[in-house]
């Protein structure tokens, strides 16, 4: 749920500065009639230390309204970047890609990626399964940009988390050693790594 604004927060301050200033004249007129021998200057000297201080209560109150005014612009623009990723995966091209990957899984070529991963990547790169090696490669890289916009905090994991899981374990667990036998092939340990790195943390948490 997202955090709310107090919707007077500017006319808050403005009554916290005046009711501040109002004390110190208060304060003031009674020193002034209390203490008739405090010269004025001293009255004055009072005054403008009061003003500093309502200066920087003003100060204080303004940075604080700020500081939860970003705070809740930048969620709302974290929650709003990941409902666009969250509806993207149900849109084309993501959602072809996806069922193409789950009518590959229903072929006997398939079981070759748990029993014979060599014999596997043959027919991934097989001219006739194109298709699937793209569908396949274009989830995975989709993955990995999620994986890193939730690194650099661009995304909401949590609300990510909450829609894709499930996804994410089902093709982290289906396409482990696809990715590991991927990474040897191309001899590059960091090929969807920030992908394998979340799903593993969401997998163990």
């Amino acid at each position: 749920m997202l955090p709310t604004i107090p919707v007077n927060t500017t006319a808050f301050r403005v009554v916290i500065i005046f009711l501040a200033f109002i004390l110190l004249v208060i304060l003031a007129g009674y020193l002034r009639l209390e203490e008739p021998d405090l010269k004025k200057s001293e009255i004055i000297k009072i005054i403008n230390s009061g003003l500093v201080i309502i200066g920087l209560m003003y100060s204080i109150l303004t940075f604080e309204s700020n500081q939860i005014k970003n705070r809740h612009d930048i969620r709302v623009r974290k929650c709003s970047a990941t409902y666009n990723v969250i509806r993207e995966w149900h849109m084309s091209p993501m959602m072809d890609y996806s069922k193409i990957c789950k009518e590959f899984e229903l072929k006997n070529e398939y079981q070759l990626l748990k029993n014979d991963i060599e014999s596997f990547m043959q027919e991934f790169d097989n001219s006739i399964n194109s298709e699937y090696r793209k569908s396949l490669i274009c989830v995975l890289n989709y993955f990995e940009s999620i994986a890193v916009a939730i690194s650099e905090d661009l995304l909401d994991e949590l609300f990510t988390k909450k829609y894709f899981r499930l996804i994410f374990l089902e093709f982290y667990d289906d396409y482990f050693f696809f990715i590991h036998e991927r990474r040897k092939i191309k001899n590059d340990n960091e090929i969807w790594q920030e992908y394998t790195r979340l799903a593993y943390k969401w997998k163990t948490s």
